[in-house]
C-alpha cells in the first residue's frame, strides 16, 4: 500500500537535495516522536532513510491522525 502515487512523492533520500521549503510527500512510519511541549519533532523512516519533520503542538494536534500527518508549508 505504500506504493499509492498519492501517498508520497519522494523518498526519504530525496529529500536533501531539494531547495529548503520544498513541499515533499514520504510514506512511512514514525521512528520516534518528542514532544518538547509547543514544538514536536517527529522522526519519519521508510525504506531509505530516517527524515526530521518539525511542527508545532498545535499542527500534530490538529492532524487527524500520525497514520496520515499533513502539516502546512511556510
Amino acid at each position: 500500500m505504500l506504493h499509492n502515487p498519492q501517498w508520497k512523492t519522494h523518498r526519504s533520500i530525496d529529500v536533501f537535495k531539494l531547495p529548503e521549503g520544498s513541499r515533499v510527500k514520504i510514506a512511512g512510519w514514525a521512528h520516534a516522536i518528542r514532544d518538547l511541549g509547543g514544538i514536536v519533532f517527529l522522526l519519519l523512516r521508510d525504506g531509505d532513510g530516517i527524515v526530521q519533520v518539525v511542527a508545532s503542538k498545535a499542527e500534530v494536534d490538529e492532524a487527524v491522525s500520525y497514520t496520515h500527518l499533513t502539516l502546512p508549508t511556510n
